[in-house]
């Protein structure tokens, strides 16, 4: 009697990197029990110990239910996953990067999140980067989110994966395939991802297709995890590319939607003097965390503060300032790190160069930077014509008091007031 149809076809491509797809095949077997699933590796022509090692290992690990597909040459992440899609017999698809890492009962949150909402199109789980000594577990995806020029982003990256905020499902307009759970036919009812694009932006193409149809997507921090993110070489090497085949394709699909999770979930939100949005607290409640403070610093209490509010901003200084006294660089490194990623502030990221050198920190140290040169290069009286069209923008989406915080970043920066009209385009992008 032959074996009955899977549930869940898991399509993993892969290209060299041979003990990330290792580490990640057997984390999957471990935290996978049963056998209603299928794994499919999709191999973009690698000339690693993949070529030798993948067949033998898949076939240990998952008897009867393991597929390689070995390709002649590198198709890129998209048309690897389009190949393995049309191989999977499964009713279910799990889109799965080889650099992930799983953990026990990481599928049946997933699943159940499907079947629960017929008009859920595509679940994900919670993404998390590899615990670090001094930041603990933090937040890599939750799902993405929309700014107000249209640029896509992961919602409270670099949160501590135990907030609250991450541990609540949550509705996004799109996720990253990294991992990615979704009906197999609704996935080929989108025409599969779009193969313009070279390994980046597919994903998020894919999750506006689905939102178009009037379907649902959650994120459902039941289930986690450890993504290890970008690993293979080149992975950024085509962002233009790919932000305009994403600007050609979906502008018209994108929705800014990042202001509403922030009010949703009791953030402001901000633009940087580079015109870069972010979240804040009200000011009421800095106010209140600057107060616990003012009688005297207490190191404990600051770390416990900043775990429940990521986004004091202050208290990463004063945090960073004492345990630098005590010699202690690397985790005043690392608290730099985050203020830099959380308001790209041309002072932290200062900070954040100086104590990586100090620390022996070189990716921290490339980081700031790259991020210093970007800010150096930046021309402020350019941002003019794109802050209008976004206040413009943000008019005609009756969002008015987003407008009035790009109205109010050109007034600052000494721009005419913007002239009521049509917005177009120009000024609004993706990347």
């Amino acid at each position: 009697m032959p074996d009955a149809k899977p549930l869940v076809s898991i399509v993993i491509p892969v290209f060299n990197m041979w003990k990330l797809t290792k580490a990640c095949l057997e984390s999957l077997r471990q935290h996978t029990p049963g056998d209603d699933f299928e794994v499919i590796v999709v191999d973009n022509g690698s000339t690693d110990a993949t070529k030798t090692g993948c067949q033998p290992l898949g076939s240990t690990l998952f008897p009867r239910h393991f597929r390689l597909l070995r390709l002649p040459r590198n198709v890129n992440f998209g048309p690897a996953c389009n190949m393995g899609a049309h191989a999977a017999t499964g009713e279910l698809l799990l889109l799965l990067n080889n650099d992930t890492l799983l953990s026990p009962n990481w599928l049946p949150p997933l699943v159940q999140a499907l079947r629960d909402d017929p008009r859920c199109g595509a679940v994900g789980p919670l993404l998390v980067y590899p615990a670090d000594a001094h930041l603990g577990v933090r937040v890599q995806h939750l799902g993405i989110v929309v700014e107000p020029q249209l640029y896509p982003r992961h919602l409270y990256e670099f949160f501590p994966a135990e907030h609250p905020l991450a541990r609540k499902k949550r509705a996004v307009q799109t996720l990253t395939a990294a991992a990615m759970l979704l009906p197999r036919a609704l996935f080929f009812d989108c025409g599969g991802f779009c193969e313009e694009y070279r390994n980046g932006g597919e994903d998020v193409d894919l999750g506006l297709h689905i939102t178009q149809r009037g379907l649902a997507q959650y994120c459902v921090p039941q289930s986690v995890v450890t993504h290890l993110t970008s690993q293979t070489p080149g992975r950024n090497d085509h962002e233009r590319h790919n932000a305009e085949v994403l600007k050609r394709r979906c502008l018209k699909l994108f929705l800014p939607d990042l202001h509403y999770h922030a009010q949703h979930d009791g953030y402001v939100l901000g633009l940087s003097p580079a015109m870069i949005p972010y979240l804040g607290l009200p000011p009421r409640r800095a106010e209140l965390l600057h107060q616990r403070m003012a009688s005297g610093f207490d190191a404990g209490l600051c770390r416990e503060m900043l775990q429940r509010e990521p986004l004091w901003q202050e208290g990463y200084g004063l945090l960073a300032r004492f345990v630098e006294r005590t010699g202690a660089l690397a985790e005043a490194c690392a608290l730099r790190f985050l203020e830099a990623r959380f308001w790209s502030d041309p002072q932290a990221l200062a900070e954040l160069h100086r104590l990586a050198v100090l620390a022996g920190d070189s990716v921290r140290a490339a980081y700031a930077t790259a991020r210093q040169k970007w800010h150096s290069r930046l021309d402020r009286a350019e941002l003019l014509a794109p802050a209008r069209e976004a206040a413009r923008y943000m008019s005609l989406l009756q969002l008015p008091e987003v407008a009035q915080l790009y109205e109010r970043w050109i007034a600052e920066h000494g721009g005419a007031p913007v002239q009521a009209g049509r917005a177009g385009s120009q000024g609004l992008g993706v990347s």
